[in-house]
Order: C-alpha cells, then sequence, then structure tokens
C-alpha cells in the first residue's frame, strides 16, 4: 500500500492567512489555546469550543486568481465546498470538519485525529541524531483510513494514502501533491 506524505502543491499561487492562536488570544479563549497546544498530538476534539472564523487566500501574484480545492495548513486540511461534498464520507472517521469562511465562502478544516502505526522493523532512526532516516508505515495497521499522522515524526505533517490521491486525480481537485518520500518535508 502507497502512503505519501502530503504538500500543497508547488505551483501554488496563494496561501491562507489565518490565525488560531491569535484569534483564541484576542478572545482570550483558554480552552482553545489549552487544545491548541496539543492538538498536532491529541485526539481531543476542538469542535466544542470552536467558533467557525474568517480567513482570506493572499495572492502570491495580483494577477492569479487559482485558488486551491484541497491545501495542507499545519495538521489540518482545508477544502473549499466542492472538496469537501467529494471527500467527506471518506475521511470523515479520520477528521473532525471545522467550519471557516475563506474570502467570505463557505470552507472547511478538517483537523486530523487519526494515527497510523509505523512499521518498527522498516522504519530508521539514526543512532547519533535521533532523527528518522526512513519512515514506513505498518501495512497490518489499515483501519480503512485516508489521512493520518505519524507520532514518531512528531505529528506535525499530514499523511495519505493511495485512494485520496486517486480520488483527487478522478474529480480533478487540486492543490495538493503527494510525496512518495514520507520524509521529504521541503518542496522540492
Amino acid at each position: 500500500m502507497h502512503h505519501y506524505l502530503l504538500k500543497n502543491a508547488q505551483q501554488a499561487d496563494c496561501y491562507l492567512e489565518f490565525d488560531l492562536y491569535q484569534r483564541a488570544f484576542e478572545k482570550q479563549d483558554l480552552a482553545l489555546l489549552r487544545r491548541l497546544r496539543h492538538q498536532a498530538q491529541d485526539q481531543q476534539p476542538l469542535a466544542d469550543v470552536w467558533e467557525a472564523g474568517s480567513a482570506r487566500w493572499v495572492m502570491r501574484d495580483r494577477s492569479s486568481t487559482q485558488r486551491p480545492d484541497l491545501a495542507v495548513w499545519g495538521t489540518f486540511l482545508l477544502l473549499n465546498s466542492h472538496a469537501e461534498q467529494l471527500v467527506r464520507a471518506q475521511l470523515a472517521a479520520d477528521v473532525e470538519f471545522l467550519p471557516l469562511k475563506v474570502d467570505g465562502e463557505s470552507a472547511t478544516l478538517a483537523r486530523v485525529l487519526s494515527f497510523w502505526r509505523e512499521d518498527p522493523s522498516q522504519t530508521q532512526v539514526c543512532p547519533r541524531t535521533g532523527e528518522l532516516t526512513r519512515l514506513v508505515f505498518d501495512p497490518q495497521d489499515a483501519r480503512g483510513q485516508w489521512v493520518f499522522k505519524s507520532q514518531m515524526e512528531g505529528c506535525l505533517h499530514l499523511y495519505a494514502t493511495q485512494a485520496l490521491k486517486d480520488l483527487c486525480q478522478s474529480e480533478g481537485l487540486q492543490g495538493l501533491a503527494f510525496d512518495p518520500h514520507c520524509l521529504n518535508f521541503f518542496i522540492t
């Protein structure tokens, strides 16, 4: 089974301007701040402390109008309404859907809650630095997940299976790059 590191497509013409921490500070929302500090590793939902906010796309080039259907935003996926309709059923067991307005339009932040166990016989750690040099997920841990995180990697990145890549390709959903090198965190 193929696993991919999720990244934003290299040719992305824009980036999302939205700061959850700033919003929580402004509202003095201590419950949200506590959960945000641990949200990458914690599976505790945010929905009960979530208030739909607003964000905007910042275009890198003023003449550009291309906005992604899906984008990686930290340990969240950002879905426009069309993408959400297409992937919601497949991702529902692995994510928490949080509403957001982006440039006045409905969008969704999909907070990935699921983890996939690493294969300790194939995953390698540098004995000198403690850094991962090879990351392989255990095929026996497959539970129909489409998106997930790795605890050994540090829960800072998102991973996907071939099923999500195939769906994005078949439906023409734009915005994600699927890198087969699970430790290649930099866009190449």
